[in-house]
């Protein structure tokens, strides 16, 4: 082979050192044939490790993290272990109840929740019935200002009249009428318009307001019988209309008989005040229970942390007489007790009402006590 012919670069090098990977190999001729001169080596480089933004080397970080911690890795993997599996043994047991402190944690104010986006409108509406008023509480939406079992709100949406009980005179009183499906505005049966406005009327809170102005003698004959006619053998029922809450209102015997009667609504504890009486009436109620006592109150008092000032607690008792009592709390506000502080139970300022359950939730080390007062329908 003429030297002239040899192969001038390294891409026609010598298939063997190019398939052994020796090296790179610059080939040049000579008088005698060609000579294999190992190239240059390429420079190498020190790596460029990835930077976070204030520029920390997070290789060179994490093996710093390495040191500080590789000490302590198997002491630190127990407590790591047992928090993880507390976690995951206490949302399984208090599952409902967390899940019910989420749900209510959106829960809605009061007037908000009953009036939605028609505050506008309806003090429009309102305000023509009424040229001046001192107390604008007559005038709120949760007000029933004529007794006629029907709030504020309730006539607006039948614009029915708020300052008379009986819109159109025919002797039977607009909530009676709502409840009877007849015309609050003339003779027969309710339009097919009035039916449909009809269904934003929660007909339950009607019937008991009507019960509760009729017992305490607004607008009839009948006297108000005192907490002596009480049957305290049948359960009443308590209602909480923000939390949508409506539970069997237990008259406990004694404290032996606290752990079945939770377990079929909520208790009202011997010897504190009856529904209306001058003291503080006391009624427990469960946050959590044991998942496999398949408790249906197990989670009904879950929420009354989310209890606001003005929110309503409706308590429904029923008389030896047959007649049926209702009463109306307005809350003030909330606490946190342990269980022996006595101060949860003495207060007899006036008729006053506690609702109580235990604290923190899936705990019994201490009491939630939302405080509330006896107010008008």
């Amino acid at each position: 082979m003429n030297p002239q012919e040899l192969p001038q670069s390294n891409s026609d090098q010598p298939e063997i050192y190019r398939l052994l990977k020796i090296g790179n190999f610059d080939v040049t001729a000579d008088a005698t044939g060609f000579v294999l001169k190992q190239s240059a080596q390429i420079e190498a480089k020190p790596l460029e490790l990835p930077k976070n933004e204030k520029g920390l080397e997070v290789t060179n970080f994490l093996a710093f993290l390495r040191r500080i911690f590789h000490p302590y890795k198997s002491i630190l993997v127990y407590p790591a272990v047992f928090a993880g599996s507390f976690l995951i043994f206490y949302s399984t047991m208090n599952f409902p109840s967390l899940a019910a402190q989420a749900q209510g944690f959106f829960a809605k104010p009061q007037d908000q929740q009953i009036l939605g986006e028609d505050l506008t409108a309806y003090n429009q509406w309102i305000g023509g019935y009424f040229y001046s008023v001192s107390n604008k509480d007559l005038l709120a939406p949760d007000n029933d200002y004529d007794n006629d079992g029907l709030t504020n709100y309730d006539e607006y949406m039948l614009r029915t009249n708020p300052t008379l009980s009986d819109s159109d005179g025919d002797g039977t009183a607009d909530g009676v009428e709502a409840l009877n499906s007849t015309n609050p505005w003339g003779a027969g049966g309710l339009t097919s318009d009035q039916s449909k406005l009809l269904t934003n009327v929660n007909l339950n809170m009607v019937s008991e307001r009507i019960s509760y102005a009729v017992s305490s003698n607004k607008g009839s004959a009948i006297t108000t019988a005192d907490a002596d006619n009480f049957d305290l053998s049948k359960p009443g029922v308590l209602s909480i209309p923000k939390l949508n809450i409506s539970a069997p209102f237990i008259f406990s015997p004694d404290a032996s008989a606290f752990d079945n009667d939770l377990e079929h609504g909520v208790i009202h504890y011997p010897g504190t005040a009856l529904p209306g009486e001058v003291g503080t009436m006391y009624v427990s109620g469960h946050s959590s229970d044991y998942v496999w006592k398949h408790d249906p109150f197990a989670t009904i008092f879950t929420k009354i942390n989310y209890l606001k000032p003005g929110d309503d607690i409706y308590i429904t008792v029923y008389g030896k007489d047959g007649k049926v009592y209702n009463y109306r709390y307005r809350v003030t506000g909330q606490n946190v007790f342990s269980p022996d502080d006595q101060t949860q139970f003495i207060d007899n300022s006036s008729a006053k009402l506690n609702l109580s359950t235990c604290w923190p939730i899936g705990t019994a080390k201490n009491r939630m006590v939302v405080s509330a007062e006896l107010s008008s329908l």
